[in-house]
């Protein structure tokens, strides 16, 4: 048992603590009752000024799946006109406290929440504020490289093809087939850009493999007519870059084909000058590349788990309009089984599934957990054993060009359930899928989660118990007496946490049974 546990477990109850950092640099502690914890620096001291307890929760949307940003909130005895100190805006963390741990113990397994702090109300005794997770605000939109008379002077401003200025390079994820859009950059030279490289590896490379590249026909253009360089603009972006021996403007729009990011660091790749195609590694990609958020604030932990759970498909994805950090690892994941999620602090994924690698071992055979347990199952609607899928979308058309269907002749758990419940039909649409094989993977995995009624299991445990598990844990959880046909009771049945709630006093979690 780590330390945080064991502290919590002699209390028999912890206490959650609030720390406001203004913007002038001022600390604010509060909490329940008064608190000192000791710290190398001297000991921190937490006002009792907390009039209400507060409740940590995350929320999970079954449907997207997506975790919802989580809000907290606070109120504070006002003695101190704390109106006129204007924290609005301030950074607000908070944590779970037990007699006995010091603040680096806390500061490591004890963070709930950060984000930022606003001031709702208050009056001569009370302040009410509201606390918002802010952690998914790093994942803003993907840089594009815009070109310009900066960046490429020599662009093709007017003419018979048109300008294009103002068009920014997308962004080419793994195994791409045709559709990456070329656009002049150089009518000097007859140079289209393709693509934005990496801007992190100095050792990373586009792979020399192209399939072809496409006149505006559909037609492919010789290779002897072209040449492929990684070198940077006029603002030092590194970026892929066709030179053709002539000029192409009767032939555009221009597409390509490219094998994808390859980075013979190892870093992101599988193995050293392999692909970035596997979805925890594209997300990981993305999180370090093109997100505000500093390398601590990544759970690679998280990611590399998601990597050994999830057999490796073939992903790819061009990003060349404007699309948030957070939205396309999202379509990443959510095509997996999988979510993006941000607990304690850090940014991360989970999978969707309860052969998890990592597993909490849960005793819930006490009485009084069992009689706190409580059943419901997702609703119906959700239901899918029929699928369309859709996969390998052109950008350049805006269009598929791919399509499959799994049912009951494909799926087993498909079979199953259109004899249960009927035929419930769906469209599935993987637009980052490059190939059938690929998207039969994805479609498999769907139905796995989709194709059955599962229920959902709300415990509350103690403290103790349930503070260190967070979501995305597998369990097997047995309950005598439970729910079954046969009187048994559930006997290790395999369920996955997808959201908790976290008090002073215990811990309320919510299992989805994905049998």
């Amino acid at each position: 048992m780590d330390a945080l546990s064991a502290a919590l477990k002699a209390a028999q109850r912890g206490h959650l603590v609030l720390e406001i950092i203004a913007p002038n640099g001022d600390v604010y502690r509060f909490a329940e009752r008064d608190i000192q914890v000791e710290d190398t620096g001297g000991p921190r001291l937490f006002k009792c000024a907390l009039t209400s307890s507060l409740s940590v929760a995350t929320n999970f949307d079954f449907r997207t799946p997506s975790y919802a940003v989580s809000k907290v909130n606070v109120a504070i005895r006002n003695d101190g006109r704390l109106q006129d100190v204007d924290l609005d805006g301030s950074r607000a963390s908070v944590y779970l406290w037990a007699e006995g741990l010091t603040w680096t113990e806390i500061e490591a397994a004890g963070l709930l929440f950060s984000g930022a702090f606003s001031m709702d109300s208050w009056d001569r005794s009370i302040l009410s504020a509201t606390l918002t997770d802010d952690t998914f605000d790093g994942l803003g939109e993907i840089p594009g490289v815009i070109i310009s008379a900066d960046t490429w002077p020599d662009h093709r401003v007017e003419g018979g093809a048109g300008s294009v200025a103002g068009l920014a390079a997308p962004l080419v994820l793994g195994d791409f087939r045709r559709g990456v859009p070329l656009v002049c950059v150089d009518t000097v030279n007859f140079k289209y850009l393709a693509a934005l490289g990496l801007p992190e590896s100095t050792d990373a490379d586009y792979n020399s493999v192209i399939e072809a590249v496409y006149d505006k026909d559909g037609a492919a253009i010789g290779a002897a007519n072209f040449s492929l360089a990684v070198g940077p603009d006029g603002e030092g972006n590194v970026c892929a870059v066709f030179t053709f021996i002539a000029d192409q403007a009767a032939s555009e729009p221009l597409s390509c084909s490219l094998k994808g990011l390859a980075d013979r660091s190892g870093k992101f790749a599988k193995t050293a000058g392999d692909l970035v195609s596997h979805p925890a590694d594209l997300v990981h990609y993305l999180l370090a590349n093109f997100s505000r958020l500093t390398p601590d604030k990544i759970d690679v932990g998280a990611l590399k788990t998601l990597r050994s759970a999830l057999t490796g498909v073939n992903f790819g994805a061009v990003v060349n309009e404007a699309s948030t950090v957070r939205d396309v690892s999202a379509r990443f994941l959510s095509q997996c089984s999988a979510a993006l999620v941000a607990r304690s602090g850090k940014v991360g994924a989970v999978g969707l599934f309860p052969d998890a690698t990592v597993r909490k071992a849960i005793d819930s055979a006490t009485q009084s957990i069992a009689r706190s347990a409580s059943f419901a199952r997702t609703p119906l609607d959700m239901l899918a054993n029929d699928i369309t899928v859709k996969y390998a979308y052109n950008p350049l058309q805006k269009a598929y060009e791919g399509v499959l269907t799994r049912g009951k002749k494909e799926n087993a758990e498909a079979d199953k359930s259109q004899f249960r419940h009927g035929k419930k039909s769906l469209v599935l649409e993987c637009p980052d899928a490059r190939d059938a094989d690929t998207a039969a993977t994805l479609a498999d995995r769907f139905l796995t989660l989709n194709a059955g009624r599962h229920d959902l299991l709300d415990i509350t445990l103690p403290i103790w118990e349930g503070a260190t598990l967070l979501e995305g844990d597998a369990a097997e959880i047995t309950i005598p007496e439970g729910p079954s046909a046969d009187g048994a009771g559930w006997n290790a049945e395999k369920m996955i946490l997808v959201s908790r709630t976290i008090t002073g006093t215990g811990v309320r979690l919510k299992f989805w049974r994905a049998a």
